[in-house]
């Protein structure tokens, strides 16, 4: 059974190389009626072509679209305008891998600007209200999902609020430039 089929996808393969073969002779040498491509190429219908309307299609179709534009490059360049920009006062510091875009971007936004109106009483009642959702317990580095985000020991927030430490079952939040500290402990899921 299986040797019958394999008969029949060889003939099957023998007749598709044949009409592959017929179908590339008259392409490359010119058999066939090219009048429907030209006359699509030409936008008139293949009926409403004539004889003298073969070479213009034909004509038509090999230009190129750059050689018909002109451009005057001396007034191009005249109309460049320098734009006078100083890095330096432009630039400005950021972790490229945070997102341009979204959520945490307008977060950083908005607490960069309240963090220099905000008072020690604010920031404290905004470190204890950080959720300490998960640590994972390294001597060397450990790690803690803070509202949701992985942190180690002296990651800050965008309300300049950092982690001074992470311990086995809690971790603990300073304020930047201050002593106080507000220990958060491992909350249970």
């Amino acid at each position: 059974m299986s040797g019958e089929r394999s008969n029949k996808q060889i003939i099957i393969l023998g007749v598709r190389c044949v009409v592959l073969a017929v179908v590339l002779v008259k392409t490359l040498m010119g058999g066939g009626s090219s009048t429907p491509i030209q006359a699509v190429q030409t936008n008139l219908p293949a009926a409403a072509m004539t004889a003298a309307d073969v070479p213009a299609a034909a004509n038509a179709r090999v230009g190129s679209v750059f050689q018909k534009v002109d451009v005057d490059l001396d007034q191009l360049l005249q109309e460049i305008k320098v734009v006078d920009f100083d890095y330096a006062k432009e630039h400005t510091d950021r972790d490229p891998t945070l997102p341009l875009v979204g959520d945490s971007m307008a977060l950083r936004v908005r607490a960069a600007r309240l963090a220099a109106t905000q008072d020690t009483d604010d920031l404290i009642m905004a470190a204890s209200r950080k959720v300490v959702t998960g640590i994972m317990w390294d001597v060397n580095r450990p790690l803690a999902v803070v509202d949701n985000e992985v942190v180690t020991v002296g990651f800050e927030f965008e309300d300049t609020i950092v982690v001074k430490a992470i311990e086995r079952d809690h971790v603990v939040l300073g304020l930047s430039g201050q002593e106080q500290d507000v220990v958060r402990e491992l909350k249970e899921q």
